[in-house]
């Protein structure tokens, strides 16, 4: 459900989905949907995952995140598809973090804008302690795909998918100046 308001919160998004008493059995239920409906499924099914997921992360992260999403506000995007979403960008930080480890703010977006910059080798997957699945939830399929950015929450959708996203205007703008000038 997408409501529009006229006050500060401009468009809000707001995501159902039944009680499945479980998430073993929320992913049973999403992974039988056609895959089109997977992602908006289990956005809305396992919301209370992706929340323990980032209030996990460490603040330099969580601030890194936020830096990104100024960022990209601050950029053209010539369609909804080529503009990455929160989750993506929300992703791929945490990712590059917990990969590199990074020294301060300036290298923590650094590192993330590099790895955009290779977004077509991209492989974005999470350690069983970061996750909420087992490695056999995941498709094989979507393993041997690149890019391939998985949620720690919902192991059917590659958040990198054509299906979803056209990088080419992320990967130009994270190539094409500094960050902090």
């Amino acid at each position: 459900v997408l409501l529009s308001t006229c006050g500060l919160l401009g468009e809000v998004r707001i995501s159902l989905a039944p009680d499945y008493g479980s998430y073993s059995k929320a992913l049973d239920a999403i992974r039988d949907q056609h895959p089109d409906a997977q992602i908006l499924a289990g956005t809305a099914a396992f919301v209370m995952q992706r929340n323990r997921f980032m209030e996990r992360l460490p603040e330099g992260v969580r601030a890194t995140i936020r830096l990104l999403k100024w960022w990209r506000q601050r950029q053209q995007w010539t369609s909804e598809a080529a503009r990455p979403t929160d989750e993506l960008l929300e992703l791929v930080a945490a990712h590059t973090a917990a990969e590199s480890a990074p020294a301060d703010l300036r290298s923590a977006i650094a590192e993330t804008l590099s790895a955009i910059a290779k977004f077509d080798q991209l492989k974005v997957t999470w350690p069983l302690s970061a996750r909420s699945y087992f490695e056999g939830d995941i498709p094989k399929h979507l393993l041997s795909q690149r890019p391939l950015v998985l949620s720690p929450t919902n192991p059917l959708v590659n958040m990198a998918s054509a299906q979803l996203f056209q990088p080419h205007e992320l990967v130009e703008h994270a190539r094409s100046r500094p960050f902090f000038s």
